[in-house]
């Protein structure tokens, strides 16, 4: 959360496919609840080219957190980023495991994996 609330739900997923509750914290501060457009984390927030450059130098560099980089751009760029967005930026499949996700897709479908 950009803010500091400590609104959280965990979910342990069971044997047969269900889905259970194990951790509902159900108190909100520093957000308010009304007005809160529920497709606003969908939106692709825009960086500028130093923040993205400074966001790869970050986590290609350091082996600070998704967290800590978002954190630190929102506040020296006047960003509104989630540790998601830095993550999808800068995941590289490729690099990661050494194929791309294209030629992943590939080897599923020859194996009869995708219809």
């Amino acid at each position: 959360m950009l803010c500091d609330c400590p609104w959280r739900v965990r979910f342990k997923k069971q044997l047969n496919d269900s889905w259970i509750v194990t951790e509902l914290i159900d108190e909100h501060q520093g957000h308010q609840l009304e007005g809160v457009d529920p497709l606003s984390y969908s939106v692709n927030r825009p960086v500028t080219a130093e923040a993205r450059a400074t966001m790869f130098e970050l986590v290609r560099d350091s082996s600070t957190t998704l967290n800590t980089v978002a954190s630190m751009l929102n506040k020296t760029y006047g960003l509104s980023l989630l540790p998601r967005d830095v993550y999808n930026r800068t995941y590289d499949h490729g690099q990661r495991n050494g194929s791309s996700t294209v030629k992943f897709l590939e080897k599923l479908d020859q194996d009869g994996y995708l219809g």
